[in-house]
């Protein structure tokens, strides 16, 4: 029960933040579909003999870091938003 209430609040968070992210934009079309990406593809993760690997977080850095110009540092904070999400999600997995 600890967990569904733990997952809920992590949500909760996560939706406050992209919101927050978003009221600090430049006007951009479709730019909260693209932070929900953003978070996404950061929080992307493979576990390679229970080591875990952000794959997503290194697509971003090498595929899109850098190449947008408009809201750079706004989709930069979405996906280190999913990273470090799915850094304390490790975590707990490995505590409990």
């Amino acid at each position: 029960m600890i967990g569904a209430g733990l997952s809920f609040v992590w949500i909760l968070v996560s939706l406050i933040l992209l919101i927050y992210l978003y009221a600090q934009r430049e006007p951009e079309e479709l730019l909260f579909l693209k932070l929900i990406g953003y978070y996404l593809l950061g929080g992307f993760v493979l576990f390679f003999m229970l080591l875990p690997i952000p794959v997503g977080f290194i697509i971003y850095w090498f595929a899109l870091h850098g190449k947008s110009k408009g809201n750079r540092a706004v989709k930069e904070s979405a996906a280190f938003w999913g990273l470090g999400v799915m850094i304390v999600h490790v975590a707990l997995g490995f505590l409990f």
